[in-house]
């Protein structure tokens, strides 16, 4: 089963913190609950979200949640306070049903601190992140966000490097998950990478 697979992959001994996305909370999102508490991780989710709802999840060994100030909804936007750095972990909508979420996060971004954004957003540059004819809704919003209050960690080490995150059914890709984090923790950001087995195999 792919949820097998899935748990054989979330490696607690080489792994300090898990983020992820499209998570549910039903039996295998379960699963993946149970074995990572299993091995000591605490896990955060937001409440109250129905079981055929994608939403997300964070695990770390320790975690405090953070409350999040009238979020756009109940399922996009988990945060949770590791260490000395607040994580985000993210799972916006399709088209223009993002449009909420980029505007809460521009309404507060200005206030973060030692804040790193990570995860699913559905969207990127159109000149660099995408192959085809398509284009991203809400890309003037991603651009804005990921210049003007936070750092694109990809293309601050890699440049105009082209990778993609996930292909459509007509083999185009397209860039849409993403690490962005506050200025004052780029002297820690040392290497970022997509793992495409796991996205051919198991996702």
């Amino acid at each position: 089963k792919r949820i097998d697979g899935l748990i054989d992959y979330l490696d607690p001994r080489s792994s300090d913190v898990f983020m992820i996305q499209e998570f549910r909370d039903n039996s295998s999102g379960r699963r993946i609950t149970k074995y990572l508490e299993h091995h000591g991780f605490q896990c955060h989710r937001p409440d109250g979200i129905d079981s055929t709802q994608n939403s997300i999840l964070i695990a770390a060994k320790t975690l405090q949640p953070v409350l999040l100030n009238s979020p756009p909804n109940q399922w996009s936007i988990a945060a949770a306070r590791i260490g000395d750095i607040d994580f985000f972990n993210v799972y916006f909508p399709q088209k223009q049903g993002k449009k909420i979420v980029y505007e809460w996060f521009l309404k507060n971004a200005e206030d973060f601190k030692h804040t790193v954004l990570v995860g699913d957003f559905n969207t990127g540059c159109n000149d660099i992140d995408l192959q085809g004819d398509s284009k991203f809704f809400c890309e003037i919003d991603f651009k804005k966000l990921s210049s003007e209050f936070l750092v694109d960690v990809y293309r601050h080490l890699k440049g105009n490097k082209r990778e993609y995150s996930w292909y459509s059914s007509a083999g185009n890709g397209f860039r849409i998950d993403h690490v962005l984090c506050t200025p004052d923790l780029l002297s820690r950001m040392h290497d970022v990478s997509y793992d495409h087995v796991t996205r051919e195999t198991l996702t």
